[in-house]
């Protein structure tokens, strides 16, 4: 399959990466050229001009640059250091007549697999004229395939006398982005099968792992002492990632969804019901990772000061003290149970949250979580309206939404309903100015 080439993969030689870039303000290549140099050719220009200089709505590009063979691990990449690589230079937003043009090693190219060493520079010019639509250009390549079994057994073998082995491990465009549907939630299968022979000879893992959506983890969670989420970190990700694994900071992150048990406990993919478990709210069955789930390296207790329902506004004291022996942060979650009425109530709904500062052990930090007195309403759609049942909430300090530490009851003496705006329907009477002619 054909993936983005990797911007590691550019070069202008005299070790400078990247490749040069020549805009013209026409779709004939004509005139003189605003020239700059970017990561790599991958662009999805869409509603925007490709440059600030470049304004009008038909352009040409001209890129120029080197393709390295990387010298990496053929794990890491999946691919060897040598072999055959394809190319392959997808583009939008062109007229027929003015197709892209893609020039390799000074020949017009034409899909034929190029064979390259590890570190070999491919020198390549391309062409790209947009015309109407939405434009995109970028280069694409086929790669080497890599003996997976011997890469696993080079890296079993580097495990085995390790103390601890980090591995990170997860997903990316490949596997994960707009408009392309995943047919599981788990790692790919080499990724796990390099675990398992790790596993084999090194039991002390931790796995790291990077991804932008929910992962079925279950039973690969059981090969690790410790998992670290670190969803797609950016440039500093790795800085992060090294202080909490060796320990200069405390985890303090929550997850934003919930992870499955199993892909089968979930509904099926049309079915956008939320009463039928696609949300922490009414899920029946218990999830691997909860929403709002995260460790830490200390633990923390938790206390109602005080909870109140002040007219419009609620609010709740929780008092929080580290009871262990490092410093870190706590992320107090204040969950609603609100009381049966007319009309269906999910089993608790997340109102705010806070963050302590970093508490060193012993330390204690009170905090004052607030809401809206409607935001416990619930939609009544017949009615078109917001409906607030009076009896007895139920305010929840919590962890995560299946970690709840303490609690309070405070009451509503009176319903209350709040009638929606129709946004479609006019808000005053429409006249006709004398002066428009019917």
């Amino acid at each position: 399959a054909f993936t983005d080439i990797p911007a590691f993969c550019y070069s202008l030689g005299n070790k400078t990466k990247g490749i040069e870039v020549s805009f013209y303000d026409n779709a004939h290549f004509t005139g003189f050229p605003h020239k700059r140099i970017d990561e790599a050719l991958n662009y999805a220009w869409l509603d925007r001009y490709p440059d600030p200089l470049i304004t009008t709505e038909e352009f040409s590009c001209i890129f120029r640059g080197n393709i390295v063979a990387p010298h990496f691990s053929p794990f890491v990449y999946r691919f060897s250091h040598s072999g055959e690589y394809t190319f392959r230079l997808s583009a939008g937003g062109f007229a027929k007549c003015m197709p892209p043009e893609l020039v390799i090693d000074g020949c017009s190219y034409d899909g034929e697999p190029v064979y390259l060493k590890k570190g070999e520079s491919l020198p390549f010019f391309a062409r790209y004229a947009k015309v109407s639509g939405e434009p995109f250009v970028k280069l694409q390549w086929t790669v080497p395939q890599a003996n997976l079994g011997e890469a696993f057994s080079l890296e079993a073998e580097e495990a085995k006398n390790a103390d601890v082995v980090i591995a990170v491990l997860g997903l990316g465009t490949e596997y994960e982005s707009e408009g392309k549907d995943k047919t599981d939630l788990g790692l790919p299968e080499e990724q796990l099968s390099m675990l398992e022979k790790i596993y084999a000879v090194n039991k002390n893992i931790v796995l790291v792992v990077e991804n932008g959506s929910a992962l079925e983890l279950t039973g690969t969670e059981e090969l690790c002492c410790a998992v670290l989420e670190a969803w797609y970190p950016g440039d500093r990700g790795g800085d992060a990632i090294a202080d909490i694994l060796f320990g200069s900071v405390s985890p303090s992150g929550r997850l934003p969804l919930g992870f499955p048990a199993n892909t089968s406990d979930l509904p099926p993919f049309d079915d956008y019901e939320m009463k039928n478990g696609r949300t922490y709210m009414y899920r029946k069955i218990k999830p691997l990772y909860d929403f709002g789930f995260g460790l830490s390296y200390t633990t923390f207790g938790y206390e109602i000061v005080s909870s109140a329902i002040n007219g419009m506004q609620c609010e709740m004291e929780v008092k929080v003290t580290n009871t262990g022996n490092v410093a870190g942060k706590e992320v107090v979650q204040a969950y609603v149970k609100a009381p049966k009425g007319k009309l269906d109530k999910p089993a608790k709904e997340l109102k705010a949250f806070a963050k302590t500062k970093s508490l060193e052990p012993g330390e204690s930090q009170t905090l004052t979580l607030k809401w809206k007195t409607m935001d416990m309403a619930s939609f009544d759609e017949k009615a078109s309206a917001w409906l607030l049942d009076k009896g007895n909430y139920e305010f929840m300090a919590a962890a995560s939404c299946a970690d709840v530490k303490c609690s309070a009851t405070q009451k509503v003496a009176k319903a209350r309903i709040e009638k929606v705006h129709n946004a479609m329907a006019p808000q005053q009477k429409i006249t006709v100015h004398p002066a428009v002619k019917r």
